[in-house]
């Protein structure tokens, strides 16, 4: 059973004769009484959010390489002239 009261305003049920309204291409693409459906949403980032997404995931990168470095040292598995000096 369907809580249509969950629904926003204005959004009604399919009925068995809307059912005619329904089609799809030779591309398999939806379409709702003659207009395309979309079944994606696209996200895309201005200049200022893609330079700070690039600048985030260069910091994430080093650290990363940083810690990878470290963890080598630790274990010793690079050579101790490429590793810092342990007092």
């Amino acid at each position: 059973m369907v809580d249509e009261k969950k629904w926003p305003t204005g959004v009604s049920g399919i009925t068995i004769d809307d059912m005619g309204k329904m089609g799809v291409d030779e591309k398999n693409k939806l379409y709702w009484d003659g207009e395309k459906i979309i079944l994606e949403n696209k996200i895309s980032l201005g200049l200022v959010e893609l330079c700070v997404a690039i600048f985030v995931a260069g910091l994430v990168l080093i650290s990363t390489i940083i810690g990878a470095w470290q963890w080598g040292c630790d274990l010793e598995w690079l050579s101790s002239s490429v590793c810092p000096k342990v007092k």
